[in-house]
């Protein structure tokens, strides 16, 4: 697989050359023949101390019963094997455990990558799937991007590279377990515009492989955490 970045006006080539060798490390832990849209901007409007944000794009109110045949057709590790055994008796609908309460439905949410992955999207479809917001104010609490790549960032400074590999995966497969569209749209200054997420109740594909051996109440789901890609 590959991630194909691009990127706003003002990224340096430090910047870029920090998410391409990021997009290239994880690149080289997934086999799955997709191109993942990734676009980066350095902002200035990201709460106080927050040193970058993702948004992923969300393939909502996807069938619980085409997610799961998808899955089954994309096994090829023990994981996979252990995540396709721990699925709910019923092909139709999923009943998870969630914060004590059990919840069931027919439909959840993917992220764009993950559906490219396990071929519910063309893997090869241009459209972007995340986007990354990481601040250029770094100088407002006394310290600055470190962009040398080493192992040990010097002091009073945030290694860029670290968390620009922290916010790839977040901004295309790490969702959490629940998740609602809400009312607004954000623009991202690029063809697509992707709707905000407030937590609420609703599954997640990343909820329902988040833990193994946890089968309680019965046909609760219960799977491996892993990133599939």
């Amino acid at each position: 697989m590959q991630f194909a970045f691009t990127y706003a006006p003002g990224t340096t080539l430090q910047q870029m050359i920090s998410f391409e060798t990021a997009g290239r490390i994880w690149a080289s832990h997934l086999n799955d023949k997709v191109t993942v849209n990734i676009h980066v901007n350095l902002t200035d409007t990201l709460p106080p101390a927050s040193v970058g944000g993702a948004l992923l794009g969300v393939q909502a109110d996807q069938e619980y019963e085409d997610w799961r045949s998808s899955l089954a057709a994309d096994r090829t590790s023990a994981d996979d094997q252990l995540i396709h055994q721990n699925q709910p008796a019923t092909n139709e609908k999923f009943t998870a455990l969630l914060n004590g309460t059990t919840q069931s439905g027919e439909t959840l949410n993917i992220s764009r990558a993950n559906a490219k992955a396990i071929g519910l999207r063309n893997g090869q479809d241009a459209t972007l799937d995340g986007y990354i917001l990481m601040t250029n104010q770094l100088s407002s609490l006394g310290l600055e991007w470190d962009y040398t790549l080493s192992d040990t960032a010097p002091g009073n400074s945030v290694d860029f590279h670290s968390v620009a590999c922290t916010k790839l995966v977040m901004s295309s497969a790490s969702t959490a377990a629940l998740m609602r569209r809400a009312g607004r749209s954000i623009a991202l200054e690029t063809t697509m515009t992707m709707t905000a997420v407030t937590m609420t109740m609703t599954m997640t594909m990343m909820g329902l492989i988040r833990e193994a051996h946890c089968k309680t109440p019965p046909d609760s789901i219960c799977c491996a955490f892993r990133l599939k890609l």
